[in-house]
């Protein structure tokens, strides 16, 4: 039931899925009310997700299926290399 891509992974006290702009009004209304004050999102979550998880494995094409991008392009903005990531692969080349 979880691996079912039509059973909604949020929904509605009716059972029914959230439409993305329903998702994002909970979801500030569930940070203003944990006092959360700095911006957070639904997407600054995707983002941190996507980045971390580039940084970890380095696969762009498992992010880009992670994040259901149709054209790699898009997931392009997360292989941006870390300041650390770049002196440690120059360190280790020598």
């Amino acid at each position: 039931m979880a691996d079912d891509p039509d059973v909604p992974l949020i929904r509605s006290k009716s059972g029914r899925r959230l439409g993305g702009r329903q998702i994002q009004l909970n979801f500030a209304r569930w940070v203003k009310q944990a006092g959360i004050t700095r911006p957070f999102s639904v997407h600054s979550c995707r983002h941190a997700f996507a980045t971390r998880l580039y940084q970890k494995t380095g696969g762009l094409y498992l992010v880009q299926g992670a994040l259901g991008h149709r054209q790699i392009r898009t997931t392009e903005v997360y292989a941006r290399v870390s300041d650390d990531a770049l002196r440690r692969a120059v360190g280790s080349a020598f």
